[in-house]
């Protein structure tokens, strides 16, 4: 996919998330090496079904440019 660092933020990253809460997660990619929204909805999917709840995952560079930075902030590197 050409990730180069995986981030997670939100509730579940915080300690304050819900049951139902989803596992919030961006990435970092290589310059021109975007995954595509079809490989972004398989990778969810698959945690979802591992991990027994929600998960949704997108790209640094398609974060809400009005909470970007309260997200970067709070965000945990995975990888």
């Amino acid at each position: 996919m050409g990730a180069t660092a995986l981030y997670a933020f939100g509730s579940r990253n915080r300690g304050d998330h819900g049951p139902a809460s989803d596992l919030d997660l961006f990435i970092d990619h290589v310059e021109g090496n975007a995954p595509s929204f079809f490989r972004l909805t398989e990778l969810e999917l698959k945690l979802q079904s591992e991990l027994g709840f929600p998960v949704h995952i997108t790209t640094r560079r398609a974060l809400d440019k009005r909470v970007k930075p309260n997200i970067e902030s709070e965000a945990s590197q995975i990888f």
